[in-house]
């Protein structure tokens, strides 16, 4: 986290339409074969709407075509940048 600064990460299943975004703690074991999304800071806590979720999966799925960034722990996937 700290090589993201102004960024998050959260848990890509965690994320529903009506509800809070909310983040993945410091200290808090990344899963396997769980799959984590960084996110602007600015959208922490923001409720999502249908068209967001609808987007982050576009991108997400996007991203995991490409073999973006990945590790023995799970898939950790930068999906936005100022498009959202």
């Amino acid at each position: 986290m700290l090589d993201n600064p102004g960024q998050f990460f959260c848990d890509f299943d965690s994320l529903k339409v009506s509800q809070r975004i909310s983040r993945v703690g410091a200290d808090e074991e990344l899963g396997r074969h769980r799959m984590y999304i960084l996110l602007p800071i600015d959208m922490l806590y923001s409720v999502l709407t249908d068209e967001e979720i609808g987007f982050l999966s576009y991108r997400t799925s996007k991203a995991m075509k490409h073999g973006v960034v990945s590790n023995h722990l799970g898939k950790i996937f930068p999906v936005l940048g100022s498009e959202l």
